[in-house]
C-alpha cells in the first residue's frame, strides 16, 4: 500500500476535463463533498484518483454538452 497522498478527482463524461477535487482523506469525510460527488456520479461523472503533485489542471468543459462543473 502506497503512502503518496492522494487526490480524488471529478471528471466530466462528456469532454472527460477536470472540474473538481478533494484530498485524501477528507473527500471520504467531508459532507458537502461527499453529497456533491454522490450528485455528480448520478449524472455521469467520473472519480478518479491521482497522486498529489502531479501536476494536475481544472479545466472548463471543452463541449457544448454541460455535465459538472461550470462552463
Amino acid at each position: 500500500m502506497s503512502n503518496e497522498l492522494k487526490i480524488q478527482l471529478l471528471r466530466r463524461s462528456c469532454c472527460n476535463t477536470i472540474f473538481a477535487g478533494c484530498v485524501e482523506p477528507y473527500c471520504y469525510t467531508d459532507e458537502d463533498w461527499l453529497e456533491s460527488l454522490k450528485d455528480y456520479v448520478n449524472n455521469g461523472c467520473v472519480v478518479e484518483y491521482v497522486e498529489a503533485g502531479k501536476g494536475l489542471q481544472f479545466e472548463k468543459c471543452k463541449c457544448d454538452k454541460i455535465q459538472g462543473g461550470n462552463k
